[in-house]
C-alpha cells in the first residue's frame, strides 16, 4: 500500500498538468443574444469565487447592449458605459460611481494580467449574464438583453456549429507556415547610442483625428488626447472609439467666437460621451479663459526642440501621424497623457 501511494500522487499530479494544459488552450466563445461575435483564450475564462461570477474585462468588447469600455491601468480606472448609462471603477479606491455619482465598494481581481470584474454589475445596463457550457466542453459567455430568441439552452445546441467552425479557424491561425525550417542566422544587434529619451504631451487634431491615427497608437501602445471641433464631435462612433481605447478626447476650437464653440462643441462631446470638458485645444494667441484649461495650438515643433527640452513639450499633430509616431519611436520618447488638468508650459 505505501508503494501504490506515491505512483497514486504522481498519477495525479500528472492528470492535473494534463487538465491545466488542456483547459489553457481551450476557447472562452463570448455571446451576445444569439451572436457571437467575440472569441477569448481559455486564460481568460470566466470564473466563481465566493459565489461571485468575475468577467474578464476583455469580454466586454463584445459590446452587449451598446456597451463601451475604457480602461486605464495608469490611472486605476475603468469607465464602462452606453448612452443611458454609466459605471466608473476606481481599482485603486475600490469603488464602483454611476451615472448619478453614487458610490458604492466593488471587488475587482487580475489574473495573468487581466483585470476581473463582477458580472452583477452589468445588471445596471439591464444585461443577464449566463455562463454555460458547449457540448464539447467550451466555456460561453453569455449576455443578454431581453432581445434574444432562445433561452441558454436552445442556445447552446444552436449554436454547435458555429463554435466548431470557430474553433477550427483559431487552431489555423495557430498553426504558421513554416517553408523554410532552417532560418538564416542573424546579426548580432547593433547597441544603440546612449540617450535621454524625451517626455511629450501628445495631441492630434485637424486631418490626424482618425482610425488610422488609432490603429497606429494602438499599435505601439500609446494614449494620447485628441482635440475634435463641434463638427468632428457629430462622428461618434470614431469619437467613442478614442474614448473607448482609454485617450483623452477634449474640444478644440478654431479663429472667432470662442463662447458659441466651446458650448457648441461641449454639447457635441456631451451627446456623444454624456460628459463635457474644461480641456481646450485653441489658436495661439488666445490666452486665458476663466474656468478653462487653455492649450495654444503653436504646431508641430521641429524635433530637435522637443527632444532637448527640459519639460514636457506639447505636440499637436495635425497630419502625417504615422511620420511623426516612428519620430517619437526612434527617439526613445515617453508620451505623457494630457488629462482635464494637466498644465502646460506655453
Amino acid at each position: 500500500m505505501k508503494k501504490i501511494l506515491p505512483l497514486l500522487l504522481a498519477l495525479a499530479c500528472l492528470l492535473t498538468c494534463v487538465l491545466g494544459a488542456s483547459a489553457a488552450a481551450s476557447l472562452c466563445f463570448v455571446a451576445v443574444n444569439d451572436t457571437i461575435p467575440l472569441t477569448l483564450s481559455g486564460s481568460d475564462t470566466p470564473y466563481y469565487s465566493g459565489g461571485v461570477l468575475y468577467l474578464p474585462y476583455s469580454s466586454l468588447h463584445a459590446a452587449p447592449a451598446g456597451i463601451i469600455t475604457s480602461y486605464n491601468s495608469e490611472e486605476g480606472t475603468l469607465v464602462i458605459f452606453n448612452r443611458s448609462a454609466r459605471l466608473t471603477y476606481d481599482l485603486n479606491a475600490g469603488t464602483l460611481t454611476d451615472e448619478n455619482d453614487v458610490q458604492s465598494p466593488v471587488s475587482v481581481a487580475y489574473r495573468g494580467g487581466m483585470l476581473y470584474i463582477p458580472a452583477s454589475g452589468l445588471s445596471h445596463f439591464g444585461i443577464q449574464v449566463s455562463l454555460l457550457t458547449s457540448a464539447t466542453g467550451e466555456t460561453i459567455l453569455r449576455f443578454t438583453d431581453g432581445t434574444q430568441v432562445y433561452d441558454d439552452s436552445l442556445f447552446v445546441d444552436k449554436a454547435a456549429n458555429l463554435i466548431a467552425y470557430l474553433k477550427e479557424q483559431n487552431q489555423s491561425e495557430e498553426q504558421p507556415e513554416n517553408n523554410n525550417p532552417q532560418q538564416p542566422q542573424n546579426d548580432p544587434p547593433v547597441s544603440p547610442p546612449e540617450t535621454v529619451p524625451a517626455e511629450v504631451y501628445l495631441a492630434f487634431a485637424g486631418d490626424a483625428v482618425s482610425t488610422e491615427t488609432l490603429e497606429h497608437l494602438e499599435q505601439l501602445e500609446i494614449r494620447a488626447a485628441f482635440f475634435l471641433t463641434a463638427y468632428q464631435l457629430q462622428d461618434r462612433e470614431l469619437v467613442r472609439q478614442l474614448y473607448a481605447a482609454g485617450h483623452t478626447v477634449a474640444i478644440a476650437v478654431e479663429e472667432g467666437a470662442l463662447d458659441g464653440q466651446l458650448q457648441s462643441a461641449n454639447e457635441a462631446l456631451d451627446a456623444a460621451l454624456f460628459y463635457r470638458t474644461v480641456l481646450v485645444l485653441a489658436p495661439s494667441g488666445t490666452g486665458e479663459l476663466p474656468g478653462w484649461n487653455i492649450l495654444e495650438d503653436h504646431g508641430l515643433p521641429a524635433a530637435e526642440a522637443w527632444q532637448n527640452s527640459e519639460t514636457p513639450m506639447l505636440l499637436v499633430c495635425r497630419s502625417e501621424a504615422e511620420t511623426l509616431l516612428q519620430q517619437l519611436t526612434q527617439a526613445q520618447a515617453t508620451v505623457v497623457q494630457l488629462v482635464e488638468n494637466s498644465r502646460v508650459e506655453q
